[in-house]
């Protein structure tokens, strides 16, 4: 590499190992500053391409040699924020690998699911026993079971309500149970397609026949691993036989992509259903094999013209087809890891984290005391707010927003709060009846699968309730006004140990949460009054002019170009816009703040790093920035719509005069550009 020889490059490269090590161990363990110092001086050290002049492109400065180090895994990403998922991955398989005395009922579950999942390297002959005992195929599975397969015995509407009832999975008939379009405090039953492997076009369209290629040729492999004394000629068949059914129930989609779930719905009780479609798609007899009860109130059909082409199908394909057909979508549920996979152990914690997300943080709450990294993100959220509320009540800043909107933009600040993760789970409460086997996965799938349907379908006769969206780092959410704080991000000596300087506090923990904390100010937040009430409370002057200075911010975006990012006007985005450049303003006034108050003090002699002493306590602020979004593409990622991850750095630092200030960058230079985009 350009910087270093290569026994600098060692070096460092160990101890970049070494602070990642030591973030993965438990907090109680004792480790002394010097040491977290160094690791963390060396990680930064690393990462810098110190060639690449920092007024020209400070990304290419901060996280030049990121790509080399930490190379983008095939069509997809690696990035310096999304390794706290898998530092969060690496804890959970280690807390899951060791038993305690202190472990609950619940966390020997979760425990013995992991066990079952790493002793899984294919699909053998107990395996299978326990798939088709539950499958109970009237007559038995086609040719693979039973020779003697008769299909005058074979219910094809009987066997695919059972697997739904029992599995959760939906064969030729989907169903949900989805919140009333009008009435929000009820649910209805909606019926219709099931999701299926390709979407319309590349079942139909005669360009998309290489698609249609990949999906039966991967079917094929999967039933050669499942069935290995069938004949290759025989899992070629069933491949065809499943993509033939698939693509005639594909002519039932709309061909519209632009209808909502809304347009292509419609409210019809099930005697309508009965009376449209007969015998051959008996609803009435579907929901009353599920439901074991009659069901007379109106259910939505969904799309509009899919069960006419599922009778269709239904008439002119042999019941043996079908039967071929509804054994494999039972086999594909089971998703069985080739015996590499399973003894990864981060599969097998991907499949706890899928089935049990709540009970296994709260596991991970008691087993990595968390409470260190909780008071620090409190004390800097309270500099952050102090320091945006100087800025909405001082007579000189924000002059274009109406004194009424501030004030009423100051009670919401007050109000605004953090939320933290609760080590009580109520997904604990509900597993307390689910038996789990240490020493067999495919009976384990199958019961968890059970209970979560018996879950699913309860929640017919409960009042809805929103899914909780997933997310790795701070979310503020406008219903509630609060910021969400997750789990994993709840972790010490990734972005932030008491041990380092209190710029790279601010420049990482109080650069997102001022991020999340704009959010409830923008031309969404502002939706939303201080209880998270839907109300609008800008006046229409400070709204008009809000949205103008927005403009400009889109404006210097637009010039950026990068590899399939397609630029939109979209308002989302252009909150990003606003929130990133604004939140570094908010968290470097902290930090000068903080500084401020300090700076004759012994904490002044911390504000250095090993390996990074030739950069000021300022230029380390935006350094950590910076660093923060590193990220690395493969070039075969598909497109994507988020703002990426260097023009998140050049954009905001270009419009900040104190980075130019700091860095010494001549105006007109990129990162000094004469025309500069403010909203604070």
């Amino acid at each position: 590499m350009e910087s270093f020889n290569k026994i600098q490059l060692l070096t460092l490269l160990l101890a970049v190992v070494v602070v990642r090590n030591v973030a993965s161990i438990p907090v109680q363990q004792n480790y002394t500053s010097e040491l977290l110092r160094l690791a963390k001086g060396s990680e930064m050290k690393t990462f810098l391409n110190e060639n690449k002049p920092p007024c020209q492109n400070f990304y290419k400065f901060a996280c030049g040699h990121w790509g080399r180090l930490n190379p983008a895994p095939t069509r997809g990403k690696s990035s310096h924020l999304g390794q706290l998922m898998e530092l969060y991955s690496k804890k959970c398989a280690e807390m899951l690998s060791i038993e305690s005395k202190s472990d609950s009922g619940i966390d020997h579950k979760l425990k013995d699911f992991y066990e079952s999942c790493k002793e899984t390297g294919k699909l053998d002959k107990e395996g299978l026993e326990h798939i088709v005992k539950v499958a109970e195929f009237a007559g038995g599975w086609p040719v693979v079971t039973d020779v003697n397969w008769y299909e005058s015995q074979y219910d094809w509407l009987h066997v695919v309500a059972n697997m739904r009832r029992k599995l959760g999975v939906d064969v030729l008939i989907g169903l949900k149970i989805v919140p009333d379009f009008m009435e929000q405090d009820m649910n209805r039953i909606m019926v219709g397609a099931p999701k299926m492997y390709l979407d319309r076009d590349s079942y139909l369209q005669e360009d998309k026949e290489s698609l249609r290629v990949a999906y039966t040729t991967s079917i094929e492999n999967q039933l050669r691993r499942y069935f290995p004394e069938m004949s290759d000629q025989w899992a070629s068949e069933v491949a065809q036989q499943v993509l033939a059914v698939e693509k005639r129930m594909a002519e039932g989609l709309p061909n519209n992509k632009a209808l909502t779930i809304e347009q292509s719905t419609r409210l019809r009780y099930t005697a309508d259903l009965k009376a449209a479609y007969g015998s051959y798609v008996d609803i009435n007899r579907y929901l009353n094999l599920i439901f074991n009860q009659s069901i007379y109130a109106q259910v939505y059909e969904s799309p509009e013209d899919y069960f006419s082409t599922l009778m269709d199908v239904i008439k002119s394909t042999p019941k043996l087809t079908i039967a071929n057909y509804t054994m494999w979508k039972v086999l594909e549920q089971f998703e069985l890891p080739r015996a590499k996979l399973a003894k990864d152990s981060q599969y097998c914690v991907n499949k706890v984290m899928e089935y049990f997300p709540e009970a296994l943080e709260s596991m991970f709450l008691r087993n990595y005391p968390t409470m260190e990294i909780i008071n620090e993100l409190q004390s800097v959220w309270k500099d952050i707010k102090k320091t945006f509320r100087s800025e909405i009540q001082s007579s000189q800043r924000l002059t274009w927003i109406g004194a009424e909107t501030k004030q009423k933009a100051s009670e919401k600040l007050e109000a605004m709060e953090l939320q933290f993760p609760s080590q009580n789970s109520h997904q604990a409460e509900q597993m307390l009846k689910l038996f789990i086997r240490r020493t067999n996965y495919y009976q384990n799938l199958i019961a968890i699968w059970q209970w979560k349907t018996a879950l699913n379908l309860a929640q017919l006769y409960e009042k809805p309730q929103e899914p909780t969206p997933k997310y790795t780092l701070p979310n503020y959410m406008y219903e509630i006004n609060k910021i969400d704080i997750p789990v994993e991000f709840l972790q010490v000596r990734f972005l932030w140990d008491p041990s380092y300087p209190h710029s790279i506090l601010y420049a990482t923990l109080g650069y997102l949460l001022a991020q999340q904390m704009l959010k409830g100010f923008d031309s969404q937040g502002r939706k939303y009054d201080q209880h998270g009430y839907p109300k609008a409370w800008w006046d229409i002057v400070s709204e008009k002019e809000y949205d103008n200075r927005a403009q400009w911010f889109l404006e210097q975006y637009k010039e950026y170009k990068f590899p399939k990012w397609i630029q939109t006007e979209d308002k989302k985005l252009i909150n990003t816009y606003v929130a990133d450049n604004g939140a570094l303003i908010m968290a470097y006034k902290a930090y000068q703040q903080w500084w401020k108050n300090i700076a004759n003090s012994d904490l002044a002699d911390q504000e250095n790093l090993p390996l990074m002493d030739k950069y000021s306590q300022n230029q380390l602020f935006f350094i950590a920035f910076a660093q923060t979004w590193c990220a690395d593409y493969a070039e075969d990622v598909a497109e994507f719509d988020d703002l990426p991850e260097m023009w998140r750095v050049i954009g905001a630092l270009a419009n900040f005069n104190d980075f130019s200030r700091e860095y010494q960058c001549e105006l007109g230079n990129k990162m000094n550009p004469e025309q500069k985009r403010f909203l604070y």
